[in-house]
């Protein structure tokens, strides 16, 4: 789970976000807060890092947008274990 956090200090009210890119991309899914969260696993062995694009919007016609990268990695974890005599 990564959170991206936006402000609007011209207009002093939240913001909407939405994940634009890649076309490409396992399925993730965004919250009203900025939470990502995934909607299935990822394979490590298939690929180990990604790059998604999410836009932050006022959500009022005219509103400013910013767009930017948040990479995740995905790291394997071996649970390993050391018998002693």
């Amino acid at each position: 789970m990564v959170q991206v956090t936006a402000f609007s200090f011209k207009r002093n009210q939240g913001v909407e976000y939405q994940i634009i890119g890649p076309a490409q991309r396992p399925v993730h899914t965004i919250s009203k807060n900025g939470i990502i969260t995934l909607a299935e696993k990822l394979d490590r062995e298939k690929q180990d890092n990604y790059i998604l694009e999410v836009e932050a919007r006022e959500p009022i016609t005219g509103g400013e947008s910013t767009v930017v990268k948040v990479g995740l990695l995905v790291l394997c974890l071996f649970v390993c274990v050391y018998c002693m005599r």
